[in-house]
């Protein structure tokens, strides 16, 4: 009877060797896969981080641009943004259209543990939507309005006339310090020291299409603009009004500062100081802006909106 029972403890022992054995070979299986798959989520964390990037920076570049060559352009931003990124082994597939561009990617990451329950390697997909729309409400906007009106890309406008050449004592400036916004800003000056601080650093608060604000009357001149400074105007309804008067924001437009400069002149015996500011019209997208609705006036807003 001993004997039997001795036998039959061997055997308990051997079959519970087995099934710890078994046991261990599963739970060594399932945790390979599950380091496998956590891996593959990294990869496809990282890989849609490099397809949205790639999205945005084909559409910035596609600002102002014919359609026939938006394909072109969009791919070699994305091209260049994957291979700086450690993606030269992926192509983007690019769909532009006339105010987004789509990238789509897809990686193929090799399993480094699953290999021993037979699954090799897995494709990671991602895809983004860059979305290019007019700017309705922007930062960094300088006191200086002019009219809306149909612009030429590359010409030259006078977006601040200089003394004795504006209408009814206004020459172009805006009184940012009428603004709602205006006790939030980092501005504490009024007048022409605003006005002067304003055109070289740009309002940090953000501005909005439908706005009201207040003119500027008088030259405004004084401190120096850095030539080819892309500047953010506001456009308003109309400048044909007399002295301080309010004015309807109706979108926004970006100019590059081709000079700013002040002369003194004498107009009816009288010395005037002219502060003006001309500018060429470019197209452009304002980092700090809200996405809108509004007639495109060449300043732009591009965002992610798959």
């Amino acid at each position: 009877m001993l004997r039997k029972i001795r036998k039959l403890k061997n055997e308990e022992h051997g079959q519970a060797l087995v099934f710890f054995v078994g046991i261990f070979a599963i739970l060594l299986a399932v945790m390979a896969f599950v380091v496998d798959v956590g891996s593959v989520y990294v990869e496809k964390a990282k890989l849609q981080n490099a397809v949205d990037a790639a999205a945005l920076a084909g559409a910035y570049d596609l600002t102002g641009v014919d359609d026939v060559i938006a394909e072109t352009i969009a791919r070699g931003a994305a091209d260049d943004y994957f291979d700086s990124n450690g993606y030269e082994d992926v192509i983007p597939i690019i769909d532009p259209e006339a105010n987004s561009v789509k990238v789509s990617a897809i990686k193929n990451v090799n399993y480094t543990f699953a290999q021993i329950i037979g699954l090799s390697s897995a494709n990671v997909k991602a895809s983004a939507t860059a979305s290019i729309s007019p700017a309705d409400g922007v930062t960094g906007v300088i006191p200086v309005g002019i009219v809306q009106q149909t612009f030429n890309i590359g010409q030259e406008y006078t977006l601040k006339e200089g003394g004795g050449d504006g209408a009814n004592g206004n020459f172009g400036g805006l009184d940012f310090g009428s603004l709602t916004s205006f006790v939030n800003s980092s501005f504490n000056k009024g007048g022409a020291a605003l006005f002067q601080d304003l055109v070289t650093e740009g309002y940090d608060q953000p501005i909005f299409v439908g706005e009201k604000v207040f003119t500027e009357p008088g030259a405004m001149s004084g401190k120096s603009f850095t030539e080819n400074k892309m500047a953010y105007i506001p456009l308003v309804d109309s400048m044909d009004v007399e002295g301080k008067k309010e004015l309807m924001i109706v979108g926004f437009a970006a100019f590059k500062v081709k000079s700013y400069y002040e002369e003194k002149t004498e107009i009816d015996g009288k010395i005037v100081k002219k502060g003006v500011i001309v500018g060429t019209f470019e197209y452009d997208v304002a980092a700090s802006s809200v996405a809108g609705t509004y007639p495109d006036s060449g300043l732009r807003n591009v965002r992610l909106t798959e």
